[in-house]
């Protein structure tokens, strides 16, 4: 079981490759002690050419193939001490819904263009009213690290960084699971109890050479249930290796 601060320091990931993708730019994901004032990145965002150049097409099956299943979700035995039944029932399915509404909001992010807080309105009903106020400020601030952590985009973050080489995102193809996801009950220093959902999953992208490149990422979603339904209080997100 891990316990997380009642203030709700934002988990974010630093990793930012733009849809001019930066190989040179991965450093080493980090969340902020509790009670530690985030730092914001600004970006400047350089304003498209053309329709094609800001917008690189999206596969019409980019959510088809993740493959992971409710019941791959097994709740860990000590949650029924925490959480009533009935909201453990639906947890696996509730929490997998959300997940993917994640996704299919990522077809309106992968492009270059400055991102704007209507692109993110599907995901609103499954965020806390905090969760939700900290995206807002993390959009405001530019602050595109942790923003992609919640909804990814074409901005790539992976592994393999290069010498400081620029690569330019061509399409964005289907995602599809890198390992199975794991789930963990969580108890915040104010009592509150949630679950930690770690999604392993493959970004896909085809570059303007025609060469494919792929990065492995890994996204945390920490869930409370509240007014009778499981919805995002924290998130956090980290490349890791091909499975």
């Amino acid at each position: 079981m891990e316990t997380i601060a009642a203030d709700r320091a934002p988990h974010r990931c630093s990793p930012l490759l733009a849809a001019v993708v930066l190989l040179a730019a991965l450093t080493a994901c980090s969340v902020p002690a509790p009670g530690e004032a985030p730092t914001s990145s600004t970006v400047s965002t350089p304003a498209p050419t053309d329709a094609a150049e800001a917008s690189p097409p999206v596969a019409a099956d980019l959510t088809d193939h993740v493959g992971f299943r409710a019941d791959e979700l097994v709740l860990p035995p000590d949650a029924a001490q925490h959480l009533p039944a009935d909201a453990l029932a639906a947890a696996p399915q509730s929490v997998l819904d959300t997940f993917m509404v994640l996704l299919e909001t990522s077809r309106e992010t992968q492009n270059e263009d400055a991102r704007t807080l209507d692109e993110y309105e599907p995901v609103r009903p499954h965020l806390t009213a905090w969760a939700w106020g900290r995206l807002t400020e993390l959009l405001a601030a530019g602050d595109t690290d942790a923003v992609n952590a919640l909804v990814p985009s074409s901005q790539v973050a992976g592994s393999d960084a290069g010498s400081g080489d620029t690569m330019t995102v061509e399409s964005a193809n289907p995602y599809r699971r890198n390992g199975a996801p794991a789930v963990e009950l969580v108890v915040k220093d104010d009592g509150t109890p949630g679950l930690k959902v770690t999604f392993p999953y493959v970004r896909s992208f085809t570059l303007a050479d025609g060469e494919l490149y792929e990065t492995g990422w890994s996204q945390s979603l920490w869930f409370v249930h509240e007014g009778g339904t499981w919805v995002i209080d924290n998130w956090f997100a980290e490349p890791v290796e091909l499975a």
